[in-house]
């Protein structure tokens, strides 16, 4: 027996010439195909949602020239800040979109926990050298 599924009409000669076990074998080839593109069916729709998924993030999202932004559109319509900051690196590197962390408060210093970069957003402001730092 080959590697080709028999069709439909192959098949049903081979039960009209009485060859019922070759045909049985045929179908049950035509099934574990049937299986094998339903499943990979399946994975292709999912793929597919996980592709639209990344495609409607990138259109809401913004670079402000050292971090990115989730934006969407308030009741007027208006695009507004709704999540963020997100490390550059790892969405324009491997589309994965990581949420930076807070280093220090109030400096506009941010670090990623996925590739450890550290970015210094709009607002950085730089520590004067010329103030001494007390402890207590």
């Amino acid at each position: 027996m080959s590697d080709r599924l028999a069709s439909y009409k192959e098949i049903a000669a081979m039960i009209e010439r009485g060859d019922r076990h070759e045909a049985k074998e045929h179908i049950l080839k035509l099934r574990e195909a049937w299986f094998e593109l339903r499943d990979e069916n399946q994975s292709l729709k999912q793929e597919i949602q996980n592709l639209q998924a990344k495609k409607d993030v990138a259109s809401s999202l913004k670079f402000d020239g050292s971090l990115y932004w989730l934006y969407e559109d308030d009741l007027a319509g208006d695009a507004v800040k709704s999540a963020g900051p997100f490390c550059q690196r790892c969405w324009d590197v491997d589309s994965n979109l990581v949420r930076l962390q807070g280093r220090s408060h109030g400096r506009d210093i941010w670090t990623c926990l996925g590739c450890e970069k550290v970015t210094y957003g709009q607002g950085y402001v730089p520590r004067d050298p010329n103030v001494r730092r007390t402890t207590r």
